[in-house]
């Protein structure tokens, strides 16, 4: 499963990229996805998605947008957004999101720079800026999203100073 957060978040499905155009499912996916292969407690999911006023039914909700989500990226058997006490994983397979695409490439770039091989270095550094696929999803922020795009950034321009 494929998964792009820079620019507008899509999952890859049988038919092509696909925009997740509910608010909440959008926002859940976002949360999970800066945080690929870790568990998130579904208390903290609460807290992104409502911040300090969560109605009554949050815990069924976030369940509830779990099991949609699923069935939009195809996860039949449970093996990529699984559930694990006390909260949910996305199970991202090296070079599936992206951001992580993102990050190894202007390492690579940042390496062939410190090495004195500038053109090795353009060339590594203008693949990862060509996964940006213009402004980000405005329709849903989630604060974890900003954090992770800007230290994917901020880390390749470290490099560049």
């Amino acid at each position: 499963m494929r998964f792009r957060m820079l620019g507008p978040l899509e999952v890859l499905s049988p038919d092509g990229w696909t925009a997740i155009n509910a608010a909440k499912w959008r926002s859940l996916l976002g949360c999970l996805l800066v945080r690929p292969g870790q568990l998130v407690p579904t208390e903290n999911l609460i807290l992104e998605l409502w911040g300090d006023a969560p109605p009554t039914t949050a815990n069924n909700l976030v369940s509830i947008y779990v099991h949609q989500l699923k069935k939009v990226i195809g996860d039949t058997e449970r093996r990529i957004l699984v559930y694990r006490a006390p909260g949910y994983m996305l199970r991202v397979a090296p070079g599936d999101l992206d951001l992580q695409q993102f990050e190894s490439l202007a390492a690579e770039g940042r390496k062939a720079l410190a090495a004195d091989d500038p053109e090795r270095a353009a060339l590594q550094l203008s693949e990862a800026l060509g996964l940006w696929r213009g402004p980000g999803d405005t329709r849903a922020e989630w604060p974890g999203h900003r954090a992770s795009v800007a230290r994917a950034v901020l880390g390749a321009a470290d490099a560049g100073a």
